[in-house]
């Protein structure tokens, strides 16, 4: 018998900054930092050099954030998070009957945080109110418990290995939230006690519980033949009673071809498996409680009320993904080359979207298994040691995956609209049809700009043919490609020598289109809140008289369509992402153990160094269909250590 546990605690504190890198991107470079007088001088305050908000205590407003002065508000508001996270894991394993292991694992994870923001009552909108403050606290708790009964035995050639087990896991999470406003003083009580004008407050309490049974056998002959099955039944909270269980299987098999007596002897190939299996899994990854009606709980005249939240679907259930997967792997030039390759076909059943709906009947839509997806492709990995010398090393690695993505199958009365030959439904911008790619863009398209500088836009003649417009309103729909990629993976490589190592790894992704979004804004003629916001240079060669050749529409205060949503604003979504750069040096044993150290290494590492895009400030890693332009993007982190061995 074996008992074992270990337990883990993390404190950490963290003070946010507001949208410093946003504010420059979205500000034209045309309005001060510091409030100055008519001749120019700096106007102070209590604070010191008073910061420039518009002139709002003047009662002007700039259009583009009125009220507002980002550096100040970082220095005078709070925006700062505490929290605490807590794991502890155990377990007890028995021995018996010789072949047999039983294994008890149980863990429990609790994570709490609690954030608490402020705006000042000195500058900007919350003058007027004396300030305000909020705080937000939530905790998490999971648990998990596993019952694991494993047999082991060997029958000379003969390998058996077969588990058994139950595995429960359950999550919940709470959280409570309240604001106030008008302090009595902020520099000695920012806390909702410092306040005297309550506002809004709430608690939600949510619950997440799975469970699962199951069972999985393997077995080999003389390490040549291999043969596997597993079998489990799972239950969601997600789903209704009703539907909450589903059924999962897979069966694999592979066969070392290279240890048959009848397979040629040879320096050029040392080792060859095929290999072939197929399994399912279960996917419940739509939110709690997405199988009944939701609703508000409000006040009327001081009595209960229920406002209408969200629509439910008792009948959603299990998203069910079976893989196929047929490959080779191998070694060559003794074992200085590996790799394998292999082809793959996913199909996912009953998918579980989000399926809108038209907003009169009461709401906007709901979660339901909405049809069929299948992914075929082809993975290749290799990795060569292309120079192996006892004081010099080169590895280079690589690995490429190649993917069609189709719609399979939508039942007929999902069925509701028709574009370009394919019938389906909308799904915001996009649109979901047999035959068509996840993510398919449902846009109008851009057809250039006229002699006057317009924009025109594409729309179908009665005869069939293309026609264009002026007209936004009369463009019609098109389907205009996908934003799914058709060829991503990675490579790296390794570099050694006399206890120096430098390693690079590069990430790409080719194909695909997503929305510019933030080229887009950059583009849009000034009006309204816009007005005072930065500009692309591309508008310096929008069309004028002058330069009639442009495809740029001529730009012009108060345009309203001429930027509008068109596959214009698509952009290639590939890119090639250095991802991580590393040196490190570690110290010849001959001197650390003098030391009694038995290995002393330095280093240093770049996170994120680099990234290369088809329009330069487009990072289209943000998400499956846009790029980020205004957020946070991945950051470049350097660090640096010493690893230390006794």
């Amino acid at each position: 018998m074996r008992v074992g546990a270990n337990a883990g605690y993390t404190n950490t504190n963290s003070n946010s900054l507001g949208a410093v890198f946003a504010t420059p991107y979205n500000y034209a470079p045309i309005y001060p930092l510091y409030m100055r007088d008519g001749n120019g001088n700096f106007m102070y305050d209590k604070n010191g050099i008073r910061y420039d908000y518009g002139n709002y205590d003047m009662g002007v407003l700039r259009p583009i954030d009125p009220a507002g002065n980002v550096l100040q508000d970082d220095a005078l508001n709070l925006n700062h998070t505490s929290s605490n996270a807590f794991n502890i894991q155990g377990f007890t394993t028995i021995d018996f009957l010789r072949d047999f292991h039983l294994t008890v694992n149980g863990s429990v994870y609790i994570t709490e945080s609690r954030y608490h923001g402020t705006s000042n009552p000195d500058y900007g909108f919350n003058k007027e109110t004396g300030g305000f403050t909020s705080i937000d606290h939530y905790r998490t708790t999971d648990t998990n418990y596993q019952q694991l009964l494993n047999y082991n035995r060997s029958f000379g050639l003969h390998n058996v290995d077969a588990l058994i087990g139950h595995e429960y896991s359950r999550s919940i999470s709470a959280g409570i939230n309240a604001d106030a406003s008008k302090f009595a003083d902020y520099n000695q009580n920012s806390e909702i006690s410092g306040t005297i004008i309550n506002g809004s407050m709430g608690s939600s309490k949510s619950l997440y519980n799975v469970e699962g049974f199951f069972g999985r056998a393997q077995y080999d002959y003389d390490n040549r033949y291999f043969l596997s099955g597993s079998y489990r039944r799972d239950g969601s909270s997600r789903f209704d009673p009703a539907h909450r269980w589903g059924n999962f299987w897979s069966v694999g098999a592979a066969w070392i071809l290279s240890k048959e007596e009848w397979f040629p002897k040879s320096k050029t190939l040392n080792m060859l498996k095929y290999k072939v299996s197929y399994g399912e899994q279960g996917n419940d990854a739509i939110g709690d409680f997405r199988y009944t009606d939701l609703y508000y709980i409000a006040n009327n005249n001081n009595e209960v009320a229920l406002s209408f939240s969200s629509k439910g679907n008792k009948n959603i259930t299990w998203e069910t993904v079976g893989n196929f997967n047929t490959g080779l792997e191998f070694e060559m030039f003794n074992s200085r080359l590996t790799g394998s390759v292999d082809y793959y076909y996913r199909k996912t059943s009953n998918m579980l979207m989000w399926f809108s709906a038209p907003i009169e009947i009461g709401y906007s839509g709901y979660y339901d298994n909405v049809g069929d997806m299948s992914n075929t492709g082809v993975e290749l990995n290799l990795n060569a040691d292309i120079i192996a010398l006892r004081d010099f090393s080169w590895n280079v690695g690589m690995n490429l995956a190649y993917q069609v993505n189709r719609i399979i199958y939508i039942p007929e009365e999902k069925r509701g609209y028709s574009l370009d030959g394919h019938s389906g439904y909308i799904s915001g911008d996009f649109f979901d049809a047999e035959g068509l790619p996840m993510y398919t863009w449902r846009l109008k398209r851009f057809a250039g700009v006229n002699e006057k500088g317009e924009s025109l836009y594409y729309k179908r003649a009665e005869d069939g043919s293309l026609a264009t417009t002026t007209v936004f309103s009369e463009g019609d729909y098109f389907t205009c490609g996908s934003a799914m990629p058709t060829l991503f993976g990675g490579f790296n490589t390794t570099l050694r020598s006399h206890g120096f190592e430098l390693s690079a790894q590069f990430n790409y992704s080719l194909g695909g289109k997503k929305l510019d979004a933030g080229y887009r804004t950059l583009l849009t003629a000034p009006t309204g809140v816009a007005a005072g916001q930065g500009m692309h240079r591309d508008v310096m060669n929008a069309w004028t008289p002058e330069n009639p050749s442009s495809t740029i529409p001529m730009f012009y205060y108060n345009d309203v369509y001429g930027n509008s949503l068109t596959d214009r604003f698509l952009t290639d979504a590939s890119y090639l992402t250095l991802r991580n750069l590393s040196l490190s040096y570690t110290l010849p044993k001959t001197f650390t153990q003098k030391f009694m150290v038995q290995n002393l290494r330095l280093f240093g590492v770049c996170e994120n160094v680099a990234y290369w895009t088809a329009r330069k400030g487009f990072d289209p890693r943000g998400s499956l269909t846009q790029g980020i332009y205004s957020g946070w993007p991945p950051m470049r982190t350097i660090s640096g250590g010493l690893s230390v061995q006794f």
